[in-house]
């Protein structure tokens, strides 16, 4: 069995943290904190195709592409109870949760009525009331085409080449098709990356720190960018970050523990509980004070904490108790 790659761990940390950085705000930015929407808009350029990079990462250092035939359907069936059923599940507690409480405290991104948030939850999922459960279903359809892919015997090409074609193409905006297209690259040069672990890790760590300062021109060049430069600057912000990341904490931490590694473990958790957290804190607040002007410097603290550690401690406190929920949430 393979080792576990801490590098990985302590990496998805970072892009755990980032994930709640951008979910602070879901529709309607606060007035007068034009910095956060700057900040929010960088690091929505790269930090999902770096968490989809990460988990391609994860697929070809284990191997998955050389799943058998045979045993498909049980790597389907795993698959499917590890993405899907928190897919369904956290998708429509979200739902039902935002619609009890809206009754109560303010609450983003509103269903207008159980029927209407259900189709758009799973079906024209780009006014979904649970948008970030779309990795989860996307993560799924990768890795349920990675070994009929890899029967090609070609490696993890054929998924480079078919993401490049969706991803130059598109996908319509249902069941979260057109967020796979938009990914589908990243995740294939992470497979790439992990079956070639052994071979990647000096280089990276070596030539990654070099690329953190074109990776921050990239991010402040895309604000001053012509509007037609804007995409492939996005683009290449997105590409360069791989390396830059995930090579600065080799170089840097290596295989060691670090305070993002502890981010790490509770990835899965952070991610399907954030928003929830964040709502809750918000709805909260904003009985209490406005969150415009001044005030979002309060409200911006006190929503990463409650959208980091919130889930860590639901998933220490109360998951635990559930094994069901437990496993979900791993």
């Amino acid at each position: 069995m393979a080792a576990r790659r801490r590098d990985i761990d302590t990496a998805k940390g970072i892009a755990s943290l980032l994930v709640v950085f951008g979910h602070l705000v879901a529709r309607e930015s606060p007035a007068d904190n034009a910095w956060y929407d700057y900040a929010r808009a960088a690091v929505y350029r790269f930090h999902m195709p770096f968490f989809m990079y990460l988990s391609g990462y994860v697929a070809g250092y284990l191997a998955l592409g050389s799943v058998a035939r045979e045993a498909y359907p049980g790597f389907l069936r795993s698959r499917a109870v590890r993405l899907l059923v928190p897919f369904f599940a956290f998708g429509l507690l979200v739902l039902a949760g935002k619609m009890l409480a809206a009754h109560v405290i303010h609450v983003d991104n509103r269903p207008s009525g159980a029927l209407d948030g259900f189709v758009d939850l799973f079906w024209t999922t780009r006014q979904s009331p649970s948008g970030s459960v779309w990795f989860m279903f996307t993560l799924f359809l990768f890795l349920a085409l990675t070994p009929p892919l890899a029967w090609l015997r070609a490696g993890f090409w054929p998924h480079l080449a078919l993401g490049l074609v969706v991803f130059a193409t598109g996908l319509p905006d249902r069941i979260y098709l057109n967020k796979a297209a938009e990914v589908a690259p990243y995740f294939a040069l992470g497979a790439l990356a992990g079956e070639r672990a052994e071979r990647c890790d000096a280089p990276l760590a070596r030539f990654g720190p070099m690329l953190l300062l074109p990776f921050a021109a990239l991010l402040v060049g895309f604000e001053v960018a012509p509007r037609g430069w804007r995409e492939p600057v996005a683009v290449m912000t997105a590409l360069v970050s791989i390396p830059a990341i995930h090579g600065t904490v080799l170089a840097v931490h290596g295989q060691g523990r670090t305070v993002w590694t502890f981010f790490g473990r509770y990835t899965f958790a952070i991610y399907l509980l954030n928003t929830i957290a964040i709502g809750v804190t918000k709805g909260v607040m904003l009985r209490v004070m406005p969150w415009d002007g001044p005030n979002f410097l309060l409200f911006a603290p006190a929503l990463m904490a409650a959208g980091t550690f919130g889930p860590i401690i639901a998933k220490l406190t109360v998951f635990r108790l559930h094994p069901t929920l437990d496993r979900m949430t791993d």
